[in-house]
């Protein structure tokens, strides 16, 4: 894996603001025009932001449109990919069409942290505290299950806290939870990215903090992503998460997992209210 790397203290682009930034932000539901753009322009260089706006067109299509080698761009485009910048589907590359994207996959790997500066972090916290943006990212998550729900997660309780309780339903332990998703495909780990972004007093994240002992749980097709497209962490069993949430038993805090079904995800949060980015 690659080496950790500190934050970029200050903001490496300034001044006017190129329309192309404003023509990318429209793309993403719930556009906000205080800040989307600017937050935009400092994920995407120019050269990146002119590739990204011919998206889902083939590399070899935006290398012709853009006079680019071919190979530049399928470089510039994989990279961008395992930054989280951008959406790799099962038909092509996209740009993200709504923000909880950038907030769940980009944030949560430290790997391209360098490149990330202080305004940023400033602007995802302002996008992760608008409760309009909360509110909008609930809905966009229901309309991709296909489920009408009144919450958008569900608490389960801490296993020691029930080991002794006759009847526990298996929905409702953790433990069992880890091994039916490890039975029926992939785990792995990252990363807390509400903690990264929004370092609230009773809730942060070390810097450079490694994804594989983190946080936040993913199942399945999503620990896929996480592994094989980002390649920010390695597939990992159940047994290691277990110890990994076991240590943090000394600390406050929550198992949450959205309110569906199928479990794809499972959220340690030490401070709902401040914190997390959709409860």
């Amino acid at each position: 894996m690659a080496e950790v790397t500190k934050k970029a203290k200050g903001s490496k682009r300034s001044g006017k603001l190129e329309p192309i930034y404003e023509e990318l932000a429209k793309k993403i539901k719930g556009y906000v025009p205080d800040y989307f753009p600017r937050l935009v322009k400092e994920v995407f260089p120019m050269e990146d932001a002119k590739i990204a706006m011919e998206l889902p067109a083939p590399a070899e299509e935006i290398a012709r449109k853009l006079h680019l080698d071919v190979k530049a761009v399928e470089k510039k485009l994989d990279k961008m990919l395992r930054k989280g910048a951008l959406i790799k589907t099962e038909k092509d590359i996209r740009f993200p069409w709504f923000l909880e994207q950038w907030g769940d996959i980009m944030n949560a790997n430290p790997f391209f942290d360098h490149e990330r500066s202080e305004e940023y972090w400033e602007l995802m916290r302002k996008w992760s505290s608008d409760e309009k943006s909360k509110e909008e990212n609930a809905k966009i998550l229901f309309q991709m299950r296909g489920e009408k729900i009144d919450a958008s997660l569900r608490v389960i309780p801490r296993w020691k806290a029930i080991k002794d309780i006759p009847g526990i339903m298996p929905c409702e332990d953790v433990r069992e939870i880890l091994k039916e998703g490890e039975k029926k495909g992939k785990l792995n780990l990252t990363r807390c990215p509400c903690r990264t972004v929004t370092r609230s007093e009773n809730c942060t994240v070390d810097e450079g903090t490694v994804p594989w002992e983190g946080d936040c749980v993913h199942f399945g097709a999503l620990a896929k992503y996480y592994s094989e497209v980002l390649k920010a962490t390695p597939y990992l069993t159940a047994a290691h998460i277990q110890a990994n949430l076991d240590r943090q038993e000394k600390v406050p805090f929550y198992h949450m997992v959205p309110n569906f079904r199928v479990v794809g995800a499972l959220c340690n949060c030490s401070d709902i209210t401040e914190a997390c980015g959709i409860a």
